[in-house]
């Protein structure tokens, strides 16, 4: 019921989640962008803008689930599953091999985060900033450096729970500041915490995958539905896009569906 009860709060009104042990990764220099373009299946996205980044290994099949932000035109930070930093890490240096001005630092703890998700995280968050973040200014999908009260960070305009909400990152100094600070900011609208298990089941309802759930190295993209997040026609030759354009062709084996379960207890 605990659960239950962290998932209504914020379907109904806001939470705030932990989710420093979330994989970090910050790229940076001249060959950063071009180098990325090579890495991911995506569109590379402009300043200031996040997209979804399929990772896909030679044969077209998918190695990692990551967002990818743009802080700048080198500049770009990194998202994916903690239980699959070390494993990512190891490919991106084995990729990186002869690549002149190019950094990739695993950032580990060094950067840690809060999410704040649900209808009223917008009032919550603005409330302690100076910085739009209305709807016109910070769309969905909005990347921006921000101080929140006292507490420099940066702020996605996304969420694993499907809902309106934002991911904060700071340094780590910084995170009992901020979470005091949005706690006291969402008392008024009944601002509860929520754990891993409440956010598993937000994320299952709105048909989010997972790594080493539902994705893993033995799908495609089309079969994990994937495949609109893949820029096949994007002109750089992305590892595995001879693999993704032949499971595009021929559809694929398998199909990641979700089910409704009506259930009385």
């Amino acid at each position: 019921e605990h659960g239950g009860d962290e998932t209504r709060a914020v379907r109904d009104s806001v939470g705030l989640g932990d989710i420093s042990g979330f994989a970090k990764y910050r790229v940076t220099g001249c060959s950063a962008a071009n180098w990325l373009d090579r890495i991911l299946a995506c569109k590379m996205p402009p300043d200031g803008r996040m997209v979804l980044a399929p990772m896909l290994k030679h044969d077209g099949k998918i190695i990692g689930d990551l967002s990818l932000a743009r802080l700048a035109a080198d500049d770009f930070l990194i998202i994916g599953s903690g239980i699959a930093e070390s494993y990512h890490m190891r490919w991106f240096l084995k990729h990186a091999s002869g690549v002149d001005d190019l950094r990739i630092d695993p950032l580990g703890l060094n950067l840690v985060g809060l999410t704040l998700a649900g209808p009223k995280s917008r009032e919550v968050l603005q409330s302690c900033t100076n910085t739009d973040i209305s709807q016109e200014s910070m769309s969905f999908m909005a990347v921006k450096k921000m101080e929140i009260g006292m507490v420099p960070a940066i702020v996605g305009r996304v969420s694993y729970t499907g809902d309106l909400g934002y991911e904060i990152w700071v340094a780590p100094a910084y995170l009992n500041r901020l979470f005091d600070d949005l706690m006291t900011a969402g008392a008024a609208y009944n601002i509860r915490l929520f754990g891993s298990r409440a956010l598993n089941a937000m994320r299952l309802e709105k048909n989010y995958g997972s790594w080493a759930r539902e994705y893993r190295p033995v799908y495609g993209p089309v079969e994990t539905g994937l495949n609109a997040f893949v820029a096949y026609d994007k002109p750089n030759d992305f590892i595995g896009k001879a693999g993704a354009l032949k499971e595009r062709k021929n559809g694929g084996a398998m199909r990641l569906c979700s089910f409704v379960v009506e259930s009385t207890t």
